[in-house]
């Protein structure tokens, strides 16, 4: 595991100067930022905006996930659903899905209006306990905030709300902890944002500072295994795929395969599934059990 920061360029003394300490609050704080627009219009505007389209194909990706494994009969809870979008379209497709995330975002009165039938709770998954009454969880894009300790109690909660045999589909976050990505995180990143920080001063003539910024953490795929086998979970099933590869968030490589599109095709056969930032693992929750109350 190692702390993954994001890099931010800021006029003057704006914002924040140093990194959130507590990766999980400040990632949790920014669940207010699901504003209402125009897409909570009707339910083909709300697919339209936030399920289809290029912009969210990973969200398409966690849809085919659930149902290659799950099945409609499952009953299903979703942890850190964030607009539920996936669980939408999963629910208009026959399946029974119970929403759930830290607290309740300000565009789910808004979505309720759209899908009266959307089911939604405040759930922490690393302070509460359920009673085996689930067939599966989906979890995506939430355990990248979770450092070792909070990662293991996250499936030693998620097996309580399991009946034997139940299943975890998941998808932690971005892509894993290995040489490229911290080559880019620590290295190429950071240096890039001071070059643009730095030009963009001498344009606007005032001051410019990066910012560096807790975003989460990276994980190995091993990692992980290793902390749902410690609460009980046998992995059933591992799949890489990207909505956007690791290196396209340099904007050295973004001009570069603007500029000659075939570098794009020799980064990926170079580093392959390295920079792939869609991980999707299923678990089974074994009769070993975690350290959860039956």
């Amino acid at each position: 595991m190692r702390a993954w920061y994001k890099y931010f360029i800021e006029t003057n003394n704006a914002g924040q100067n140093a990194c959130a300490q507590d990766v999980f609050a400040y990632q949790s704080a920014q669940m207010d930022g699901y504003a209402i627009d125009p897409a909570y219009s009707s339910a083909e505007a709300f697919f339209d905006r936030y399920f289809l389209g290029p912009d969210n194909f990973r969200y398409q990706v966690y849809e085919q996930a659930a149902k290659r494994y799950c099945n409609p009969n499952d009953r299903i809870l979703s942890v850190g659903s964030g607009r539920c979008a996936t669980e939408l379209k999963l629910q208009a497709s026959g399946y029974r899905i119970d929403c759930s995330d830290l607290k309740k975002p300000a565009c789910i009165a808004a979505t309720k209006k759209l899908f009266p039938e959307l089911s939604f709770r405040e759930l922490d998954s690393l302070s509460e306990y359920g009673r085996q009454n689930y067939d599966a969880i989906l979890s995506f894009g939430v355990f990248f905030t979770f450092d070792d300790q909070r990662g293991r109690a996250f499936f030693d909660h998620m097996a309580s709300f399991l009946k034997p045999g139940g299943r975890i589909v998941m998808d932690p976050g971005g892509a894993a902890e290995n040489f490229l990505t911290r080559f880019l995180d620590d290295i190429l990143l950071p240096t890039e944002a001071k070059i643009i920080a730095a030009r963009k001063a001498r344009r606007e003539a005032r001051p410019q500072k990066v910012v560096r910024r807790h975003h989460g953490f990276r994980q190995k795929d091993d990692d992980i295994i290793q902390l749902a086998g410690a609460a009980g979970f046998d992995l059933l099933a591992r799949e890489t795929s990207y909505s956007e590869p690791e290196f396209r968030r340099s904007r050295l490589f973004e001009l570069l395969a603007d500029a000659a599109p075939a570098a794009e095709s020799m980064a990926h056969g170079l580093f392959g599934s390295l920079a792939h930032n869609i991980r999707l693992m299923v678990f089974k929750k074994t009769d070993c059990p975690g350290r959860h109350p039956e």
